[in-house]
Parts: structure tokens; sequence; C-alpha cells
């Protein structure tokens, strides 16, 4: 565990559209699609194993003083359940 300074100024969603991997000390953030500029760059708070999984786990696994109102969460017919070729990482 640590303090994250430069990873706590993104915000959540369950369709992030930037990754973050750590290497010892060293911490770099990726795009994972194409963003467009003025765009707001999201990491994710859970495991990524997670993303997949129904909203209800998501949001357990948050436990967070938040409701996620990413676009996924927000659209009860997605759910986890959605066509996989379709998902975002």
């Amino acid at each position: 565990s640590g303090l994250f300074a430069l990873a706590s100024g993104f915000n959540h969603s369950c369709e992030p559209n930037i990754a973050r991997f750590s290497i010892g000390d060293v911490t770099a953030f990726v795009t994972n699609r194409p963003v467009e500029a003025g765009e707001e760059l999201f990491i994710t708070y859970i495991e990524s194993e997670l993303l997949c999984a129904p909203r209800s786990l998501r949001c357990q696994s948050l436990n967070r003083d938040f409701t996620c109102a990413c676009g996924r969460c927000s659209n009860p017919e997605v759910d986890g359940r959605g066509d996989p070729s379709q998902r975002r990482f």
C-alpha cells in the first residue's frame, strides 16, 4: 500500500480509458484506446478481472463512499452480460 499522488487525480470508471502499471517505484499510465482531446481520463479502482462482472459485484468491490455512475453502470442492459467482443478494458 502507499500514497499514489498522481493516480489520485483520476476518477473511476468500469470502462477505463487508461491503465496503470507499476514496476518498482515507477508508475506509468497508458491509454488503452484512442482518447479525444479534452476527454476525461479514467482508471478503474477495482481489479481488472471484475470489470466483466455484474454491476452488483463491481459496486461491492469498490467499497467506496460513492456509487459508480459510469456509462456502463448507468446502462442496466449491459451489466456485465453484453457481447464480449464489444467489451473494452
